[in-house]
């Protein structure tokens, strides 16, 4: 019998109800795995380095060290290290925080339990996990009310122009490879010279950026 590897998580929340909450839903989940619970910015930096986790559960609001400054000091020198924001707000400043500080996705916390549960399955796989429709809305009125932007930016290859337009529809890795008959790694290989030429730290920032560029249309977007 294939023994599936867990989704290894820290979850990181400064309100002890919240952690309590998402521990259990964690061990309820037979893929999850809860390594730890942090309280602050502060301890999930240093209990990421310490534990390697698959993916953080980030609350943004908390004290000592808030949330998106964490998000950046551990994607520095954790950049694999997948980390959800999970918080009560969705206002646009938020959402566009945490994007350009790196955090490769976004949910409420009034977003049901099997979202959560479901989000950090996807975003291990590599999927853009913005069942997140508060960061789209947030994405697509932008477009909206700024227009087009003009990018000072490397010109995307057809080929990575390919790769980003699949992954705004929500495509893994794998999931980009198989379409385009690639491998995984060539498809990562993409990805790093999309984010280095739009000069952003994540999928959703860099899905933003080709947006108000005109790279990509919303419609592809896949909430």
């Amino acid at each position: 019998m294939l023994i599936m590897e867990k989704v290894r998580v820290l979850v990181v929340d400064d309100h002890p109800i919240v952690q309590e909450g998402l521990v259990r839903l964690l061990e309820s989940e037979p893929g999850l795995e809860c390594i730890g619970v942090a309280s602050n910015g502060e301890e999930a930096v240093e209990m990421t380095q310490k534990l390697q986790p698959d993916v953080v559960l980030m609350d943004i609001a908390m004290p000592k060290m808030d949330g998106i400054e964490a998000t950046k000091q551990i994607k520095l020198t954790s950049p694999e290290t997948v980390i959800l924001a999970l918080t009560a707000y969705g206002h646009d400043q938020f959402v566009l925080a945490c994007l350009k500080a790196g955090i490769d996705g976004y949910l409420l916390k009034n977003a049901p339990r099997s979202d959560i549960a479901n989000a950090i399955m996807m975003a291990k796989s590599g999927s853009g996990v913005f069942n997140l429709r508060a960061a789209m809305g947030v994405i697509r009125g932008l477009v909206v009310r700024e227009g087009k932007l003009e990018i000072s930016h490397g010109t995307l290859h057809p080929r990575e122009i390919e790769v980003l337009g699949l992954a705004s529809r929500g495509f893994s890795n794998k999931q980009i490879a198989e379409e385009l008959s690639i491998s995984v790694n060539t498809v990562c290989t993409h990805m790093f010279n999309i984010f280095r030429k739009l000069n952003v730290n994540s999928r959703v920032e860099a899905i933003l950026v080709a947006l108000k560029g005109g790279i990509i249309s919303s419609d592809e977007i896949v909430l």
